[in-house]
């Protein structure tokens, strides 16, 4: 590792920070900028995350999901937000629940699974 300077994703300020590549150092500052965007952009994904797992969940028929379900998807938004991961997909016993970069910030979606299979 070496020290470089990273950008952050949201404002475009500077830092110094230890990295391996300059894609590893603008995550780098963008996950240790404390600028109105990135706040705000992942308030918004954990949030959103809440309102299709927690209790409003039952608003939009789904059940809901466990607290410890939950922070692992809102660390999952979070990784989208600062640019780790692209997307995820979880498979719940109930539903699907997606997670993915978009060009304004990180989608949430979550859709209501039903199958039936009948046999002779």
């Amino acid at each position: 590792m070496e020290q470089m300077t990273g950008t952050c994703l949201f404002c475009g300020q500077t830092r110094l920070v230890e990295a391996e590549d300059q894609n590893e150092a603008n995550r780098i500052a963008s996950e240790n900028c404390t600028c109105d965007n990135n706040l705000k952009r992942v308030r918004q994904c954990s949030d959103n995350i809440e309102k299709i797992c927690g209790e409003t969940a039952k608003e939009f028929g789904m059940d809901i999901v466990t607290e410890e379900v939950i922070d692992s998807l809102k660390d999952t938004g979070k990784l989208c937000v600062f640019d780790y991961l692209q997307s995820a997909t979880f498979r719940l016993t109930d539903s699907t629940i997606s997670i993915k970069q978009t060009k304004d910030g990180v989608s949430v979606s979550r859709k209501k699974v039903s199958a039936v299979k009948l046999e002779a």
